[in-house]
């Protein structure tokens, strides 16, 4: 693990772990449509970072994403996780303060609410809390590492006072880190049984 990665896995509120998709992405293959195999050289938009060029998550995260608080409705969280196209959203104190106190996602609102028959709830009633969090100088690797050990596929991205900065997810991890392997990896650890 890097230096800077003795901070990555930080836990925010309680132990519980973070909501996710029941079903995985498919494993990453280097073949075209027609089965014949991609050159290396096509196969990433960006090379691999070499040693002095270490990725950090402030690199490929989403910045300054979308949040609600535990007192938004779920339903407006539902409404905001469509229009935003996304499955997750940091749940903060206050708008104003962004300190990170959980997550909601697209399955907690499917368990906890739809499931339960409680459509007037608050997303203080869905949310996940004890969430893994990881620092904006975090090694990419690091939280790939985090990714795969917690099997969760976003990570909350916080400043040193623990305020959202950003949100890393698998699909940031595949498309932007560059490394393959390492990304085939770290899906096929998040989507083992637990």
């Amino acid at each position: 693990m890097s230096s800077t990665g003795e901070r990555t896995g930080h836990t925010v509120g309680s132990p519980v772990g973070i909501g996710g998709s029941p079903t995985a992405a498919p494993p990453l293959h280097h073949r075209s449509t027609t089965g014949t195999p991609i050159a290396p050289s096509l196969r990433l938009a960006r090379p691999n970072p070499t040693e002095d060029q270490t990725m950090r998550a402030q690199d490929i995260m989403t910045k300054d994403p979308r949040v609600v608080t535990p007192e938004t409705p779920v339903q407006e969280a539902a409404r905001l996780m469509q229009s935003e196209d996304t499955g997750v959203l940091p749940v903060v104190e206050s708008n104003q303060s962004r300190l990170l106190v959980g997550v909601i996602t697209d399955r907690d609102l499917a368990l906890r609410v739809v499931a339960e028959g409680k459509t007037s709830a608050s997303v203080r009633d869905a949310m996940s809390s004890g969430v893994k969090t990881a620092k904006p100088d975090d090694n990419v690797k690091d939280v790939m590492d985090l990714m795969a050990r917690e099997q969760v596929r976003r990570i909350p991205i916080v400043d040193d006072r623990g305020m959202v900065v950003g949100i890393v997810s698998q699909a940031d991890v595949v498309l932007e880190a560059g490394n393959d392997k390492r990304a085939e990896q770290t899906i096929e650890e998040i989507s083992k049984p637990a």
